[in-house]
């Protein structure tokens, strides 16, 4: 019961801070690069059920791809 209470408080808290941050000029700043995105790929990271264990895989591939790429330069 304890660790639900303190996760609804958490909750709040990260609400409240983010609330304040949304108000300042780095996030105006945030808004209009592309640091935006990367922290909407984060949520969907975070809140997307198994999309962990696909990024893994993908990972992989990409690194596997990019190998031909740098031995070339």
């Amino acid at each position: 019961m304890r660790s639900a209470y303190l996760l609804v408080l958490t909750l709040i808290w990260n609400h409240d801070a983010f609330a304040v941050f949304h108000k300042t000029e780095a996030r105006i700043a945030m808004r209009n690069s592309n640091t935006d995105t990367q922290a909407l790929a984060f949520v969907g990271l975070l809140c997307v059920p198994g999309l962990w264990e696909i990024l893994e895989y993908l990972s992989l591939l990409a690194l596997i791809a990019f190998l031909p790429i740098a031995v070339a330069l």
